[in-house]
């Protein structure tokens, strides 16, 4: 019996460790996002409604109002500014200086 729950449990981290990709790559990255929520400590900063990415020139590179922006996996860092992270359908951008994140789906 301590057999069986043993490889019960190591199944179950096996699956769990395997169970998310964290390779995106900029087809992932490519679309279409409408922004669902802000949260900002300043009410002043405004994020765009809706966004469009594109596929770069490279292998790990997609384009985001004309500016070419090299991502790794599923993250990136947009003009010194701006934290990108891709969660399936979910775009997170966050500014780093300011505790802000606008919280975008693709469409």
């Amino acid at each position: 019996m301590k057999i069986v729950t043993t490889l019960t449990v190591l199944l179950c981290l096996i699956l769990t460790a395997c169970g998310e990709d964290e390779s995106c790559t900029r087809a992932d990255w490519a679309g279409t996002y409408v922004l669902q929520d802000k949260d900002c400590l300043d009410e002043s900063i405004e994020f765009e409604d809706l966004i469009v990415i594109e596929e770069g020139s490279g292998e790990n590179t997609i384009i985001i109002d004309g500016e070419e922006i090299t991502v790794t996996a599923c993250e990136a860092t947009a003009l010194g500014l701006f934290e990108l992270k891709l969660e399936g359908d979910k775009l997170k951008i966050g500014l780093i200086v300011g505790g802000c994140e606008g919280e975008y789906k693709r469409n």
